[in-house]
């Protein structure tokens, strides 16, 4: 299931918000937070993925900019795993981005939750 709840704006003016948002979801649940440029097509994989058996995704950012989704993908996660180390899924800090950008218009942050 993907819940949209997806904020705009300048990735500076929104990463507060957005780790209030976290640290609502998170809250006795385990998180994973990634980005796509297709979010429906991203759950359909994670929720054929076994080892982990994803409750939702919810789509929380919605950017033009690669740039953008890509901080704050970092900083999200950089923000769980010191504030909720025990919550986080995440292997690697993010920030990989997606595999040739240009040929996108729109970029999504998104949070698995179990």
């Amino acid at each position: 299931m993907v819940e949209w709840n997806a904020i705009t704006g300048h990735a500076s003016q929104v990463l507060a918000d957005l780790k209030k948002k976290l640290s609502l979801y998170q809250r006795g649940k385990q998180v994973k937070i990634g980005i796509s440029t297709d979010p429906e097509a991203r759950w359909k994989k994670h929720a054929k993925s076994h080892k982990h058996d994803w409750e939702k995704m919810i789509v929380v950012y919605k950017t033009s900019s690669h740039k953008s989704v890509s901080f704050i993908e970092t900083e999200l996660i950089a923000f769980c795993a010191d504030k909720y180390p025990d919550k986080i899924e995440n292997e690697v800090l993010g920030g990989g981005g997606i595999n040739k950008p240009e040929d996108f218009d729109t970029f999504y942050v998104y949070f698995l939750v179990k």
